[in-house]
């Protein structure tokens, strides 16, 4: 019968694993709507050269419209190139770099898991469970070691897995000699009963 922690456990691994699995398919519909935003500021930086409504205005207002819709298309358009070229285990890694928050937001608010598989999502979910699993028993560790547990089968300094004879009873580990505990009387103070 399986402990109600490591059912725990495993199902944390699970849910961890998968959801890291989807980080592929996430940066690829983050990536078709960077495309999407990429093609209208660049539809919106040739407005800006050549449309009627800008030549209306003042030629140094105009100025800066053009330089304003030039960056954004540089912007998104450095962005669109890292994220696309680089390879299928990198591409999440380039993402979180070049990342534009509100494409992001939009993104997610439309996000759809999938099923991913390919080595991309398969790699980010072994590695994501790996990551839980060392952090899960890294704070069973601590706590033992808080409670003065130790690791179950560990063998500590005071007790053995092997019982002591009838001639060892009254020898500590140290060394000290105690008299042994006679059946019927309380331990002496300072001394649990054995």
């Amino acid at each position: 019968m399986v402990r109600t922690g490591r059912l725990i456990g495993l199902i944390g691994l699970v849910l961890t694993g998968a959801a890291a699995a989807q980080l592929p398919a996430f940066v690829q519909q983050y990536l078709q709507r960077l495309g999407g935003h990429l093609d209208e500021a660049r539809y919106m930086a040739a407005r800006a050269a050549t449309g009627d409504a800008y030549r209306a205005l003042e030629p140094a207002a105009r100025d800066v419209v053009l330089r304003a819709a030039e960056a954004r298309v540089g912007t998104l358009a450095a962005a669109h190139d890292a994220i696309a070229g680089a390879g299928e285990l990198a591409r999440p890694l380039v993402f979180i770099a070049h990342v534009d928050e509100a494409i992001a937001a939009a993104t997610w608010r439309m996000f759809e898991p999938g099923l991913q598989l390919g080595w991309g999502g398969a790699a980010y979910g072994l590695g994501a469970a790996m990551l839980t699993f060392l952090a899960v028993a890294g704070v069973r560790r601590l706590s033992r070691r808080r409670r003065g547990d130790r690791a179950p089968g560990a063998r500590n300094s005071i007790s053995s897995a092997a019982p002591r004879s009838p001639a060892s009873a009254g020898r500590s580990i140290r060394g000290v000699r105690r008299p042994p505990l006679r059946p019927g009387r309380p331990p002496p103070r300072g001394r649990a009963a054995g």
